[in-house]
Order: structure tokens, then C-alpha cells, then sequence
């Protein structure tokens, strides 16, 4: 199910996401809110975030979503 966030450019559609899963669930709303997708969760649904990539992704997104609660 996708969900997004009102502070959020985009939204995610994957479990695994890990700045999915830095949106606190009180945060969380329901649908696409008309953004485009989380590039993490586009890679992911299409089968594109083999082991090696995965990683690297995931700590660039996590990084960013780390700046972003600063």
C-alpha cells in the first residue's frame, strides 16, 4: 500500500525502504498525494536493487532522510 507524508516530496510503496521507514507512522497518510515515487521503491519494484546496489542506495537514502530530520 503506498503512503506518503504532508513534508515529503515523494512516496513509497516498499517495506524496505529506508526512508519509508523513517516517516514516523503518525506521519504517514495513506495514497500517492500526487507525488512521484521514491526512487528506493521504483528500483525495488522493479527488481533493479540487486545486493551491491541495494546497499549503496540504501545509505544514501538513509543519509538524506537523516538530514532531513535534522
Amino acid at each position: 500500500m503506498a503512503y506518503h507524508s504532508k513534508r515529503s516530496k515523494v512516496y513509497h510503496t516498499q517495506n524496505n525502504c529506508p526512508v519509508g521507514k523513517a516517516v514516523k507512522k503518525r506521519n504517514r497518510l495513506p495514497g500517492t498525494g500526487g507525488k512521484k515515487m521514491c526512487n528506493f521503491c521504483k528500483m525495488a519494484g522493479k527488481g533493479m536493487a540487486k545486493k551491491g546496489k541495494k546497499r549503496t542506495v540504501r545509505k544514501k537514502m538513509a543519509k538524506k532522510a537523516k538530514r532531513r530530520r535534522r
